[in-house]
């Protein structure tokens, strides 16, 4: 673990790369929201401090030792004090709920950006565009987020299935080809349906991109491409708030992405509008 190899370390840094270590030390959880030059000056050092401190531990740079440092984090959920799930436990009013709920998605949130992959995002959202048909799918919250994924793709002319009864996930799994691109959403990875469909899907030879936890899943293992969210919730958890917002995030970064590689993407968005507008209006009735 990342945050060991500092610690075993520490003593043969110079002292520029041990103010380094010791601030990360003492302060992972803000160092994994923060840039290099954020953290070389929280430290009080320099950022070739911190890119020398990377090369001694065996990191590329500091982006890579910001995903190492999450990865540990995210690991840590079921330790004494979670530090991404909300303790309602303690909560003595409506006013202490919101306070802790909006603290832990706040704190998850600005964890995307070191466990979600760009190079992923781009080539997940150029698959789909160049796909000759969509799958989505989703098994109970993971489905609310499918949909949400459905409905943005129609607005921009993208023909996509996003089955709810578990033998239509199946039927629709055994249906694809190799042109085809499944886009699975599943928190856990490991959802017995869900690793049932992703193996049908691979067997076809279409494409799977997964929306799923960071870490090793039968999901994950699986997927051609893996958009990560944050391990944050335990596996017996209260409500998937939080995992169902990161995904949601993650979701519309996948469709921002599509978007900017859509030529009359603005186009198509007003027109879906406009229908659904006149159908409201009273317009479409014949």
């Amino acid at each position: 673990m990342i945050l060991t190899r500092l610690k075993h370390i520490e003593s043969d840094l110079s002292p520029s790369e041990r103010k380094i270590a010791e601030y990360i030390l003492g302060n992972t959880k803000d160092a994994v929201r923060q840039n290099i030059q954020e953290t070389a000056s929280a430290a009080g050092g320099s950022p070739a401090a911190v890119t020398r401190l990377c090369k001694r531990i065996g990191v590329k740079g500091f982006s890579e030792l910001r995903l190492l440092l999450a990865e540990e984090l995210s690991a840590n959920i079921e330790a004494s004090e979670p530090f991404y799930v909300p303790d309602f436990s303690t909560a003595n009013d409506e006013n202490s709920i919101i306070s802790s709920l909006l603290k832990s998605v706040g704190m998850n949130l600005e964890m995307i950006p070191a466990l979600l992959s760009a190079d992923d995002l781009r080539s997940s959202a150029i698959r789909i565009l160049q796909s000759s048909h969509l799958l989505l799918l989703g098994i109970g919250a993971s489905h609310i987020v499918a949909e949400d994924f459905l409905h943005k793709c129609l607005r921009v002319g993208i023909l996509a299935t996003c089955p709810a009864e578990e033998d239509l996930i199946l039927l629709a799994s055994a249906a694809l080809d190799e042109k085809d691109t499944a886009v699975i959403v599943s928190y856990s990875g490991e959802t017995p349906i869900i690793k049932k469909a992703a193996k049908a899907v691979k067997e076809k030879g279409a494409a799977i991109i997964a929306i799923t936890r960071y870490g090793s899943s039968s999901l994950s293992g699986i997927a051609d491409y893996v958009l990560n969210v944050p391990a944050v919730e335990s596996t017996f958890r209260q409500g998937a708030t939080i995992s169902r917002i990161s995904q949601l995030i993650v979701v519309d970064a996948l469709y921002s992405s599509m978007l900017i590689k859509l030529n009359n993407s603005k186009e198509l968005i007003t027109a879906s509008f406009d229908i659904v507008r006149d159908e409201h209006n009273g317009k479409n009735n014949f």
